[in-house]
């Protein structure tokens, strides 16, 4: 089935390894391949840098979900309500 989770970040420096901390551990627990793991924490500490550098809000959401094969993250640079926020396909 589809998991999902949130962390809301300050919008600073320090957001970027820990938006990377999150998006490895949140996978691994999921059971996702190392490949998986690294390319995905890549990708998300490039977008949590460039939302830190030019995002207007005091907070960055990275949101995660997966399902099967498909791992989608979103990051975002206002809070939304986490129990409605479900990207659609």
């Amino acid at each position: 089935g589809q998991v999902s989770n949130v962390a809301v970040l300050e919008r600073c420096a320090t957001s970027v390894p820990a938006a990377r901390a999150f998006i490895r551990r949140e996978l691994r627990t999921w059971g996702y391949t190392t490949s998986t793991v690294d390319d995905a924490a890549l990708l998300v500490s490039e977008l949590v840098d460039n939302a830190v550098q030019h995002a207007h809000g005091p907070h960055i959401c990275v949101y995660l979900t997966a399902h099967g094969d498909r791992v989608c993250c979103l990051v975002l640079d206002a809070a939304f309500p986490t129990a409605d926020a479900h990207p659609q396909d």
